[in-house]
């Protein structure tokens, strides 16, 4: 078969047989690509009970406003992929886990989240083009907006607004939590954190992949990061398999456990550089819902 399909090849004009390279090179690349964004974050998926909308209309700023941000920030071009349960009572009052990607261009759900989200009572929101190639001061506002854009449209239990990320959205969300208190009241941080003032790192660490420092002023106030750390349940979750397991063990010993009662640290064996699974999703929101200390 092999040897046919050389023979089959060698009789093409020299313009196919450029053609028939350049696909088979652009197929390669596809291929590896999504490889790499699998090894990188993990597998996502889009559900029939999730759909990508754009959003139109006014929303309510939060109750309190950080002066770095914009909160009139325009959103009426920007996409979000927004899950129901696949159980979905208009007249119930659900959670919202409002997701931040590393990658452009992907707002989907983490594989294996949905069947946790629905027995939970979970709405998810996520901005589509909100990875790392955007400037942090939008990808936080966006997140902001995304959380009031639900509760306008749907029954939200203010209690249970969480904000969840992966690796460099993990860092946006530990920013936004920082920040806007009054309206998250948790994070799930998958392989990612920013904090607030200096924290002493193994040699050569402490720096993402474009050089920026894991500790900087992300615009959080004194009084905005106090009443954060005695509100928020910051969630650090990494594993020795995850590159930024170093940095991620740092910020939590020197950082969040002397500073917050409330924040909680999971090591998992099996975990890479990728999103929480179903199982320690599912961990997480029990000790964000109150059900474990």
């Amino acid at each position: 078969m092999r040897k046919k399909l050389n023979e089959l090849f060698a009789r093409q004009p020299l313009f196919i047989k450029i053609v028939i390279i350049i696909v088979f090179v652009l197929f390669v690349c596809i291929l590896f690509f999504f490889s790499c964004t699998t090894a990188f974050v993990g597998k996502y998926y889009l559900s029939n009970s999730m759909h990508k909308r754009l959003f139109t209309g006014k929303i309510e700023k939060p109750s309190h406003l950080n002066k770095t941000l914009n909160y009139d920030f325009p959103f009426d071009k920007e996409e979000f992929f927004v899950r129901q349960p696949e159980k979905f009572d208009p007249k119930k009052t659900y959670g919202l886990i409002v997701y931040v990607n590393a990658l452009p261009y992907l707002g989907l759900l983490p594989e294996g989240w949905g069947p946790v989200l629905d027995k939970n009572d979970f709405l998810f929101i996520s901005p589509f083009k909100a990875g790392n190639d955007r400037k942090f001061v939008e990808r936080r506002v966006l997140a902001i907006i995304a959380a009031q854009l639900m509760k306008r449209d749907y029954q939200i239990d203010p209690k249970r607004i969480y904000i969840a990320g992966q690796s460099g959205g993990a860092r946006v969300a530990s920013d936004v939590a920082f920040i806007q208190s009054d309206l998250f009241k948790g994070t799930i941080q998958s392989c990612g954190s920013n904090y607030f003032r200096p924290i002493k790192f193994e040699p050569g660490r402490g720096l993402d992949q474009m050089g920026n420092p894991y500790i900087h002023d992300f615009g959080g106030t004194k009084e905005e990061i106090e009443q954060a750390l005695k509100t928020v349940k910051f969630n650090i979750i990494t594993g020795p398999e995850d590159f930024r397991h170093s940095d991620l063990t740092s910020i939590y010993e020197q950082g969040f456990k002397q500073d917050s009662k409330l924040a909680r640290f999971y090591d998992i064996k099996e975990m890479t550089h990728e999103n929480v699974s179903a199982k320690h999703l599912q961990e997480v929101l029990d000790f964000l819902d109150g059900k474990t200390n």
